[in-house]
Formats: structure tokens, sequence, C-alpha cells
């Protein structure tokens, strides 16, 4: 986790100490967890670097998203990658964390629980059949760009921003504004209507 902590510093992220204190904590308990629920099947070590960090590369542009009412999707959270982490740290936001997979659903009301993330909450459902306001959405290793955008198309439609964390494939579907942010190397689309 020491090592997280300079990759943050030099992507110019600081956090508090006691947010620092409880992305440990959730590592702590995504690793006691994933051994009876393969949570994820990175090995330990890259863990903080692949998963928190990553997560968290967002604050470098996230204020400059238009979100009055701060309000945040995680679509297909799984093991909570990136809403914990961001919910931890944007204290004055509220995060669904979207995941249709029951003990995914489990894992994140214990860390919600444990941690005390009164802004967080867990739906046990897929996108599709959601309907609540929101404003941004972020999507990390859900589906190939083309399909997720048409999975959130409608919530695009109602102003609110899609924030893809880009694997290898960055082909989006025509009729969108599709915008292209790097921070450390890592690539995000911002996709609006």
């Amino acid at each position: 986790m020491e090592k997280l902590k300079e990759k943050l510093e030099t992507a110019g992220i600081k956090l508090k100490k006691e947010d620092f204190d409880k992305l440990e904590s959730f590592f702590e308990l995504l690793l006691k967890w994933n051994r009876v629920y393969n949570l994820t099947s990175d090995p330990p070590e890259k863990i903080p670097e692949r998963h928190i960090l990553n997560s968290l590369l967002p604050l470098k542009f996230l204020d400059d998203i238009k979100n009055e009412k701060k309000i945040a999707c995680d679509v297909g959270s799984g093991a909570g990658f990136p809403g914990i982490p961001l919910a931890i740290v944007k204290k004055d936001w509220k995060f669904y964390l979207v995941e249709p997979r029951k003990k995914k659903c489990l894992f994140l009301e214990e860390v919600k629980r444990r941690l005390n993330l009164k802004n967080v909450e867990v739906i046990n459902k897929r996108i599709e059949e959601t309907d609540f306001d929101c404003e941004v959405l972020f999507m990390r290793a859900v589906s190939p760009p083309e399909k997720a955008v048409s999975l959130v198309e409608r919530y695009l439609q109602n102003g609110a921003t899609l924030v893809f964390f880009a694997g290898k494939s960055s082909k989006f579907p025509s009729g969108f504004k599709v915008e292209e942010v790097k921070v450390l190397g890592e690539r995000f689309f911002l996709i609006r209507m």
C-alpha cells in the first residue's frame, strides 16, 4: 500500500490519512473475502495499483464533470472498483453500486457497514433494471465499449456522463460525444449525448 501512496502523489492526488486508512481496511476486507468468494483473480500484491489506484485516478478530472447533485453510479461494481475507493474520498457524493451477483453484493454491504460509508447504496440488480437519478456513471471491466454505452444510454439521454475505463478497445457507437482523458498513462473516456 506504500507504493499506492507514492503513485497517487505522482498523479497529484492527495488523500487525507483517514481516507488512506479506510482504503487499507477495504484492501484487508477484500483479501479476507476473496479467499472464499473469488472477488478478484489478481494476486494481493497487484490489487493496490491495478484496482485501487486505477479507481482513484478519475479524481483528477471528476470535479470538471457537470454533476450538480453529486450522484454517481458504479455499473457492475463487482468487488467495489471504482465505487468504494471513490466513495471513501468523495464523502459529499452519493454512490450507487449496481451489481447483479448476490455474493458480491454481500461483500459490498459488509464493506459499507465496516467502513461506515453512509454515502453508498448497494443495488442487487443489472443496470438495465434500475431507474434512479444519476449524473455520472462509471464502467470498469464490464462490457465492450459499444455494449457499455447501450446499457446506460437512457441515463446518457437524461444528461449523465459515462466515465469508461478504457481497455484495449475504444470504439464507441456514433451519435455520442467522446472525450479521452489520460492520467498516469491510463485511458478514460467521457461519453455524453
